[in-house]
């Protein structure tokens, strides 16, 4: 008999293949909702949503965003339920992937990891070749494509910091880290991914319990990369386009509504409060999803608007929205009432990094492996705890 564990590897994987393959043709993406629909409806059948933590925290906010945002300020026009369902969607996912992989037996987590691993490493390797390839052309073009299309180097970085993951919680030598993590690092400065830097520190500072001599790679690695975000720009045109982009992100000048306004995130961050304000401008409203337009985006000074998720969930649900929208995924993500261990802070200033930085909730490529790599540090952390009890 086919178990429900089984069927939802195949599914996984079939979702990574129409990533992978998908190339410039969005609309393959929709594996990915038909992935989700399915499970939606298994996990009800199973009785799965009443054991989730924080459910009734979760469903309170939801309904609260969907009433003020969708059904109010929203009209309930169909954009603004497409919107909705697009942004949180991935809720759907996460407690998916967490009963039927990670609260489960070790079998059934190397089925799923034996298959993901070998088929990633493969993609790695490729996309290494097409990534230098894009960038001998100068094409920087961001773009939300499969692995082989136009502007798809920007999706390595959250690819990468899952090998990362992967690599530490399976306890690589230290010389084979060393060496994935300058590849890593290679590649997303090729990317010009500057969050992958970021998330990757706070992804080796979480290991260095397990890497006594990580702490001094951890020391180096830090140094140097103050010492880039702080001096790129006296490094040569080259590095140009890095420093603007850091000092983009945390400092923020005055802007003034034109057609050339900077889209700088911290500015853009400024400009999506001033449309958003308190409340937002309704779900859907500056969004571009499954081949519809909100009615503001003919409007806005800059399209990019949506350039994080912060920016995205600020211009359509207001600040109070955004704070609902990022307290949802986080009571999802984290055990609040551990929130003191080093587990538990780290997943979710990883999660904050991501909101931040990119916008993790509108391109399905970023949440996925997101997700997967919280996946592998949930299942290292649960094999470590039950290691120490049979110790005992």
């Amino acid at each position: 008999m086919i178990k429900a564990t089984d069927i939802y590897r195949v599914g996984l994987m079939m979702v990574l293949l129409a990533f992978v393959l998908s190339y410039n043709f969005h609309q393959l993406w929709l594996v990915y909702d038909l992935f989700i629909v399915i499970f939606l409806v298994k996990m009800f059948l199973d009785g799965v949503y009443a054991k989730v933590k924080n459910i009734k925290w979760i469903v309170s906010f939801l309904i609260f965003m969907l009433v003020v945002s969708v059904v109010g300020i929203g009209q309930s026009k169909i954009i603004g339920w497409l919107s909705f369902w697009d942004t949180f969607k991935h809720l759907l996912f996460i407690i998916s992937l967490d009963y039927y992989v990670v609260v489960r037996e070790t079998k059934v987590q190397k089925k799923l990891i034996d298959i993901l691993v070998p088929v990633s490493a493969v993609l790695f390797v490729l996309q290494f070749v097409f990534v230098y390839v894009q960038h001998l052309q100068g094409r920087h073009v961001d773009d939300v494509a499969g692995t082989f299309g136009d502007g798809s180097s920007h999706s390595i970085a959250y690819f990468s910091l899952f090998l990362m993951v992967y690599a530490m919680a399976s306890r690589w030598a230290i010389w084979k880290i060393v060496l994935l993590a300058i590849v890593c690092s290679i590649m997303n400065y090729w990317s010009e991914n500057i969050g992958f830097f970021l998330i990757l520190l706070l992804i080796i500072y979480y290991y260095t319990s397990v890497y006594r001599q990580v702490r001094l790679i951890m020391i180096a690695a830090s140094t140097l990369t103050v010492f880039f975000f702080l001096f790129s720009g006296d490094l040569g045109d080259e590095f140009d386009e890095y420093q603007r982009r850091i000092q983009g992100f945390f400092s923020y000048d005055t802007f003034v509504l034109s057609d050339d306004l900077s889209s700088d995130r911290s500015t853009l961050t400024a400009y999506a409060f001033y449309e958003g304000g308190i409340w937002g401008k309704g779900a859907g409203y500056f969004s571009e999803i499954y081949s519809k337009s909100g009615y503001g985006v003919s409007k806005l000074y800059n399209n990019q608007i949506n350039i994080s998720e912060v920016s995205h969930l600020i211009a359509e649900y207001g600040v109070v929205g955004a704070i609902l929208g990022f307290a949802v995924y986080i009571l999802i993500f984290v055990d609040i009432r551990k929130i003191l261990r080093r587990t538990e802070w780290v997943i979710a200033a990883f999660v904050l990094l991501t909101f931040l930085y990119n916008r993790i909730l509108m391109d399905e490529r970023i949440i996925f492996f997101t997700v997967l790599s919280v996946m592998l540090i949930r299942i290292d952390q649960r094999n470590f705890f039950e290691s120490k009890l049979k110790v005992r």
